[in-house]
């Protein structure tokens, strides 16, 4: 699990994922609720799923009014997997 803190309000940033992309991340709980989203990822997960997650994110931060570059975004998480995990 990854805890991100979230420029735009995360409730409707997890609603515009899963309504609109089929993504399904959670949103913040407690004094957290709309601060922060939270992407699970344990198990087994393939570069294409990592992805499809970073264009929906940067696609519904975008839509909600955050200026997110899915180029920059996309080329930082393929980096990250290609050095695998440590």
């Amino acid at each position: 699990m990854t805890a991100v803190h979230s420029p735009v309000d995360s409730s409707k940033l997890v609603a515009y994922l899963r309504e609109q992309r089929g993504v399904l991340i959670s949103g913040g709980q407690g004094d957290l609720k709309g601060h922060i989203f939270r992407i699970g990822h344990m198990g087994t997960v393939d570069l294409g799923q990592i992805e499809r997650t970073v264009e929906a994110l940067a696609d519904g931060l975008t839509n909600l009014g955050y200026d997110a570059d899915a180029a920059v975004m996309l080329e930082a998480a393929r980096d990250a997997a290609s050095r695998g995990v440590r």
